[in-house]
């Protein structure tokens, strides 16, 4: 990989989501890529610093940018995580304002909003690791793999796998029992106990106004504001997280579920 460097505006996004520490600021305050340490995340699932990289500045040898599948990426060991998200009812378990908790909650408010939203299964890293600063810490990316491939295999699909992300949730809590969690022993039992909290809908974003239950599945969301209509969608604000909304949503459905999380 190298960095056109007409088209990088030096926002240094790439130097953090680098985990071999291959990008490396040159003279002229921009960035180029060692090429002794850089090994085109052949060890990863994705090449990092062309998924961040909002410029298309990262080129292959050839001058071109490798074309990557732009799904919502998904780590199978951030799956239960969501989940318990989404089950722990603003108990406390996941404070708000949190960036480690963030994502997931638009993960959440994306999914009711867009029930047809796609994700793919990776390991190591997703969408929810950008920016972490964990990410370049020696021994992360492999330890982080060791609980992905458990993951895979009590889900029982591959590293890859697009589904819907309410397929994904069903998913997971049909596939996660306790005695999974006590095995790898990662999650405390509070947060194990928000996993099988949650009650995923009983259709793609279906929403029974009447079921006391649905209030308590948006781990602390507040109501939508600040609804932004655009020629082909609508922007709407959650908790400070901007969430892309089909011009052909549902809007009974959305009335409904912004009526839920006032």
């Amino acid at each position: 990989m190298k960095i056109n460097n007409e088209l990088c505006n030096k926002c240094g996004r790439c130097v953090m989501e680098c985990c071999h520490l291959a990008i490396i600021p040159d003279d002229n305050g921009g960035f180029f890529i060692d090429q002794q340490l850089c090994n085109n995340c052949e060890d990863l699932f994705d090449i990092e610093c062309i998924r961040v990289c909002k410029k298309y500045a990262i080129i292959d040898n050839e001058g071109k940018v490798p074309e990557i599948d732009r799904t919502l990426r998904l780590r199978s060991e951030h799956l239960p995580w969501l989940i318990a998200v989404m089950g722990s009812r603003d108990n406390g378990d996941f404070p708000l304002g949190l960036r480690e908790w963030e994502p997931f909650r638009k993960i959440i408010s994306d999914a009711y909003l867009n029930p047809e939203k796609k994700v793919r299964f990776t390991k190591c890293f997703d969408d929810n690791c950008i920016g972490c600063p964990a990410k370049v810490a020696p021994g992360h990316a492999a330890y982080l793999e060791k609980l992905d491939d458990l993951c895979f295999k009590q889900l029982g699909i591959e590293p890859g796998t697009v589904m819907g992300i309410w397929d994904a949730i069903r998913l997971g809590a049909k596939k996660f029992p306790r005695s999974f969690f006590k095995e790898i022993d990662i999650i405390k039992e509070s947060i194990v106990n928000d996993f099988f909290r949650c009650l995923p809908p009983d259709e793609y974003g279906s929403y029974d106004s009447d079921d006391k239950n649905n209030e308590l599945l948006f781990g602390g969301l507040t109501a939508c504001e600040n609804v932004v209509p655009e020629e082909e969608n609508m922007t709407i604000e959650i908790n400070g997280c901007r969430v892309s909304v089909s011009a052909n949503v549902d809007l009974e459905l959305l009335a409904r579920v912004c009526q839920a999380l006032k």
